[in-house]
């Protein structure tokens, strides 16, 4: 592997995202004749997540790319594009963040709302959801709304999803 290329490695908290929320959409889904991939992601400041399953819910990837937010949205940019490469196609698209607490937002309120803008403004026309703790998986409008909420929640991803897998 080159250096700086994305490592094939463990992202569990996106792999988090990608197994529960698929597991919702598959129960949704149930029926209606749809089987498709999901990609679940964790936007954190200094690396980018990315995990895919299938719809049954079982994962085939996951992977990890450097992403120095800190340094400016375009280093998230660039990470999403690199990823992107290595991704099967998907419309459906499930958000963990802690990205929201590096230096280069003013707030977490700001940092949450960046962030979902970018990754909203990348994965276009997908339906994409950002966790929200207790409250569940909320569209963008919801989300930067309730940012207290998404802010952080990925560690609350890891346990509900444990708690549901028992």
């Amino acid at each position: 592997e080159e250096p700086g290329a994305i490592g094939v490695r463990s992202a569990w908290r996106g792999a988090v995202a990608v197994a529960s929320w698929q597991g919702d959409a598959a129960n949704r889904d149930r029926g209606s004749g749809m089987s498709g991939i999901a990609t679940g992601w964790d936007v954190g400041g200094a690396h980018l997540k990315v995990a895919q399953a299938d719809g049954q819910g079982r994962l085939f990837m996951a992977a990890q790319a450097p992403c120095q937010l800190w340094m400016g949205m375009d280093r998230l940019a660039r990470a999403l594009k690199d990823v992107r490469r290595h991704l099967r196609p998907s419309t459906r698209h499930a958000v963990t963040m802690t990205g929201e607490l590096v230096d280069l937002f003013p707030s977490r309120a700001q940092g949450v709302a960046r962030l979902i803008a970018a990754m909203n403004g990348k994965l276009g026309g997908a339906e994409t959801t950002y966790y929200a703790g207790p409250a569940g998986w909320l569209g963008a409008h919801a989300a930067r709304r309730r940012w207290r909420d998404v802010a952080s929640a990925n560690w609350h991803a890891s346990g509900w999803l444990a708690a549901r897998r028992r």
